[in-house]
């Protein structure tokens, strides 16, 4: 509330519409501190949470609720959801489950590049911002090596950055603006993986720092 009370710090987007596509860190909260409301509270953009629960950026069948699926399901179904009188901001933050259930990295930047691509076609003016997985201390910390590949967390961060370099959409690595690390991450996490309600609100304040 305080933050609220001082829009001076924060711009105002209430001319944007922002669409949040991602896993369980955005889905499995939708009320205001869920990090799309945090970013709605402080800027008064109009938001949709789009995000799902267990979902990844790979793409495994036709029907599944990978971002691609998620994606095209919003351009045939959703798209009256939107104002159509606003600037459009599409937010990607997919690669916990791509890692922790061992997807390739070429699977994981084939999805992330099939969604943003079909987002691009449909909507050739709206911004997209792809967002790193943010700091987990499960699963060795994120350094357990997983899949064929042997990958560690980093190496889906590092891809996502990739991925949007390659497309020429805006990156944010959540890590570096955060700072979390094996000793404060405890602080901001609500069990190894997902932030607490602190962490949602520092998460939506570097997502809005990020878009300046």
């Amino acid at each position: 509330q305080d933050a609220v009370n001082s829009p001076a710090d924060y711009p105002d987007l209430s001319d944007y519409e922002l669409i949040f596509f991602g896993d369980s860190v955005m889905g499995n909260y939708h009320d205001f501190a869920s990090i799309p409301g945090v970013v709605h509270a402080l800027t008064g953009a109009t938001v949709h949470n789009l995000a799902i629960g267990g979902s990844s950026a790979t793409r495994n069948s036709d029907d599944d609720k990978s971002f691609p699926n998620v994606v095209q399901d919003f351009l045939d179904h959703n798209t009256e959801e939107l104002t159509g009188d606003k600037k459009l901001c599409f937010l990607i933050n997919y690669g916990l489950n791509d890692y922790f259930e061992g997807y390739s990295i070429a699977d994981y930047q084939d999805g992330l590049r099939t969604g943003i691509r079909a987002m691009r076609e449909s909507y050739p003016d709206a911004r997209i911002m792809v967002i790193s997985s943010n700091y987990i201390l499960s699963f060795e910390k994120g350094m357990a090596r997983i899949g064929d590949e042997e990958n560690v967390l980093e190496d889906y961060i590092a891809a996502a950055e990739e991925t949007a370099a390659a497309e020429n959409v805006d990156f944010l690595n959540i890590n570096d603006a955060l700072q979390w690390n094996e000793h404060n991450a405890a602080e901001y996490l609500a069990d190894s993986i997902h932030p607490n309600e602190e962490g949602r609100f520092l998460f939506g304040v570097e997502v809005i720092r990020s878009g300046k």
